[in-house]
């Protein structure tokens, strides 16, 4: 009924009383509310104001030495949390290349080659040679203070440590910001201090901060070092420092930076007596970014001397992976029954295949064909009588399916195990190296490795659709066992109903995480029982695979020239003969190289398991790299071993084995090694030559609890037959790169080592899916080495159990919300 104007509902009338009752006392709690909480609302807008009207402080700039700083001059500011900057310099007569990584928020560590212009390889020993001699050198800087309201920043830093020190230098420095000016000023130790003036202030701990030893090789001429002293030798040592500082003055044009520094230097202590001209003590120069991940730089410094610079740069925590066009939508959470009645004579299979896109695209008329056909193959093996697995037949899924050979069982082929055989056809199809599937009342088990997805919650998700796939009700628990090599390494139960909560964003990830399970698993059964209960199907042995891939090595430093490469192509080949055993080899051939400029070997005292690379290089252009069996297995929870035999690697051959200890869930684990092995002949092909030697080591992994940190402790004998022990730290950044750093020592002494007093390196390592639109658990190491000489050599084993096994339950966690993906 409509109502007429000027009359309101008895009902709205009552209830805009009400309302009016209820207004007053409403408004009168606000207005107290309002003044209670005002001056909390007064502080928050006035430290968002604050916040909007002071600028986070500028990147810090790049200095000619690679390392944040001002010009020659370092100062004390870092580089964000895993920032990669790769640099090169140009002051007349040094051209310098570095690459610097800002490893932890405190600690920036660089490597770096220097050329100098104006001086040549000893002639005495490379005769005719034209290569200008190149020093290779590693930085430290370790932040000691963060720079406060009134306190600057401190930090202390060691130059070119290691190898000949050529460049050697020490120093404290301290920057304080005012504006846009940045102030430093430090003292300096060495190289950049030799401009003197000043007494050391370590003179006071004893006469022997007065001596600074002088650099390897130095002397009248470009001479190749041939020895090294102990590191450290030198560190804050010397009669005189002298003090540095600039200021840098920050533009809002493309970040340009204005430096101008007092240089430390004054360049008339050079090694290898290669003093320089100096017109001014003063340094200038201009910065800017043409684009973020570029700097360009050009000074005038010694004040007769240009300076050109140019870094690129990128941060490792949040360097983006490739586009991937390969990762197909994950398979819809679907239900469908596949529970043939017990006593049925045959059974109807009903299975909804949503994933492949080319699949979804076909004709109805050839999915018709294809489930007429699949009815015909199972309505042949179902029968009243069960009949032996010898007599069955695999069942095709799809003409476009990738084939997969089930092994014969030992038990009988009953109607219970149809699931675990499409079960298994399925996840082939989709990428899974499949090594059995059984059921086991209401929980499927599923041993298997992805054979791109480096994530185990990513591939355990991918699982746990495709049994949803197949039946939605009937399944409540997958127990993914991820294997490797066919060894059981972890296994993380998913009940199936939550996961298809998470799916749908019922529940988040983390929810999901609490009912899931990651746990060690148990050694395997090589055949497990057939009942009513427990159903299982397994794929056959042998296994074979090859590949061929490009081979790339490359020196860089050298004296025959700056860089030396080799470009060819690998021929690999695996036979997985049963699981844990295999026989994997890789041919390599050459297509095109210059190693052939390689005439030095240099000396040694020690026997040359390393320095002959020239000799495997040239002669072994085309030759077995490797070529070996190994056996890996689970001995019970926790404990695996290998034994390995053939040609180990390029240079050396025998057999070995290695036990691992690795409590689950916990951040460190234990190992140990023992190889014999026998250098193999220069040509790489089946020969030895006389040298044997027996060598292993104890190791001890630990993860810390900070930063993605990775420690290993190394104690034993090595391919020289000296003893000693080496110790590596790494950490892991959240794009999957690795950077570590290793040193040696063995008791072999500084002079019988040679160059670099005890083997030590940078590694680098690059998941290969952050460059390809393929997702692949592959990754491609870089190692920077200053020198290859026979101390302190490592048998250079490929499948060590740690790399495989490891079980690092943080990480998995944390990337558990890609169960959903």
């Amino acid at each position: 009924m409509s109502e007429q104007p000027g009359f309101m509902p008895m009902e709205r009338a009552k209830g805009g009383r009400e309302r009016s009752c209820l207004r007053r006392p409403l408004l009168a709690i606000c207005a107290l509310l309002s003044a209670a909480l005002l001056p909390t609302h007064a502080r928050t807008a006035e430290i968002l104001a604050n916040r909007t009207l002071t600028p986070p402080p500028p990147r810090a700039s790049v200095g000619d030495f690679g390392g944040a700083g001002l010009l020659q001059m370092p100062n004390a500011r870092f580089f964000p949390d895993g920032e990669l900057v790769i640099s090169h310099s140009r002051v007349s007569p040094y051209n310098r290349s570095s690459v610097t990584i800002q490893t932890m928020p405190w600690l920036e560590m660089t490597y770096r080659y220097t050329e100098v212009e104006n001086l040549l390889y000893n002639p005495t020993v490379f005769i005719g040679t034209t290569q200008t001699y190149k020093d290779k050198g590693a930085d430290l800087k370790i932040r000691l203070m963060r720079e406060g309201k009134h306190q600057p920043a401190l930090a202390l830093g060691l130059r070119d440590i290691g190898g000949t020190a050529q460049f050697a230098s020490e120093y404290l420095v301290s920057s304080k910001r005012i504006g846009k000016f940045d102030l430093s000023m430090g003292m300096a130790w060495g190289n950049a201090g030799n401009r003197g003036g000043i007494p050391n202030p370590l003179r006071i701990l004893g006469d022997t901060f007065a001596y600074r030893p002088g650099p390897t090789g130095s002397g009248s001429s470009a001479s190749l070092p041939s020895s090294g002293g102990q590191i450290g030798s030198h560190f804050f040592r010397g009669e005189e420092v002298a003090l540095f500082g600039g200021i840098e003055y920050q533009t809002d044009w493309r970040d340009m930076r204005i430096k101008l520094e007092w240089d430390g230097n004054d360049y008339q202590n050079e090694a290898q007596n290669n003093n320089l001209d100096v017109a001014l003590p003063i340094n200038a120069g201009v910065q800017f970014s043409p684009f973020s991940w570029m700097n360009l730089g050009l000074g005038l410094e010694r004040g007769n001397t240009f300076m050109l610079r140019m870094n690129l740069g990128g941060n490792l925590q949040k360097l983006a992976s490739m586009p991937k066009l390969d990762d197909r939508p994950p398979l819809p959470v679907l239900s469908s029954e596949l529970v043939p009645p017990a006593r049925a004579k045959k059974v109807l299979v009903d299975v909804v295949e949503k994933a492949r896109r080319q699949e979804q695209k076909e004709s109805e008329a050839s999915m018709f064909r294809w489930m007429e056909g699949l009815h015909s193959a199972l309505s042949q093996m179902i029968q009243d009588k069960p009949q032996p697995a010898q007599s069955a037949k695999p069942v095709q899924l799809a003409k476009s399916a990738k084939s997969v050979q089930l092994a014969k069982s030992a038990q009988p082929l009953n109607s219970s195990n149809f699931p675990e055989r499409i079960l298994a056809e399925a996840l082939a199809q989709r990428d899974f190296e499949v090594h059995r599937v059984q059921i086991v009342g209401d929980e499927v088990v599923i041993h298997a490795h992805h054979r791109r997805f480096s994530s185990l919650p990513k591939a355990v998700g991918r699982a746990t659709r495709v049994v949803r796939l197949l039946d939605a009700e009937r399944y409540q628990f997958v127990r993914y066992v991820d294997m490797q090599q066919g060894v059981a390494k972890s296994e993380m139960v998913l009940p199936v109903a939550r996961f298809a909560q998470a799916v749908t964003r019922e529940i988040s990830p983390e929810e999901l995480w609490e009912y899931s399970r990651l746990q060690t698993p148990q050694p395997q059964p090589g055949t497990a029982p057939a009942t009513a209960e427990v159903a299982t199907q397994q794929v056959s042995y042998p296994r074979f695979k090859t590949a061929i891939s490009p081979q790339f090595q490359q020196m860089f430093g050298a004296p025959e020239s700056f860089w030396l490469y080799r470009i060819g192509l690998g021929l690999s080949a695996t036979a997985k003969l049963a699981p844990g055993l295999s026989v994997n080899g890789l041919l390599g051939m050459n297509l095109l190289t210059n190693m052939d400029q390689l005439s030095y070997d240099g000396s040694s005292n020690l026997p040359r398991v390393r320095s002959d690379i020239r000799s495997y290089l040239q002669q072994g252009e085309n030759g077995i790299r490797h070529l070996q069996a190994d056996y890996i297995t689970q001995l019970k929870p926790d404990w695996y071993g290998r034994l390995s035999g053939g040609y180990l690697e390029s240079m050396f051959g025998g057999v070995g084995g290695e036990l691992l200890y690795r409590p689950f869930g916990k951040r460190y684990a234990m190992g140990v090694d023992l190889n014999w092995v026998k250098q193999r002949d220069f040509d790489q092909l089946f020969g030895f030559r006389d040298y044997n030697v027996v060598t292993g080591h104890a190791t001890l992994y630990y993860r810390p609890p900070i930063f993605n940190l990775f420690t290993e402790l190394k104690a034993g004998r090595y391919l020289a037959g000296d003893w000693g022990g080496t110790f590596t730290l790494g950490r892991r950044f959240d794009s999957g790169v690795e950077v570590s750093v290793f040193a040696t020592k063995t008791n072999v002494s500084a002079e019988d080592f040679g160059e670099g007093s005890f083997d030590k390196g940078v590694r680098l390592e690059l998941p290969l899916e952050l460059f390809f639109t393929q997702s692949m658990p592959k990754k491609v190491g870089i190692l920077f080495r200053p020198l290859t000489r026979d101390g302190g050599q490592q048998l250079g084993i490929s499948k060590r159990l740690y790399r495989r096994f490891g079980i690092h339950t943080d990480r998995i966690q944390e990337q558990f919300e890609e169960v959903v993906e």
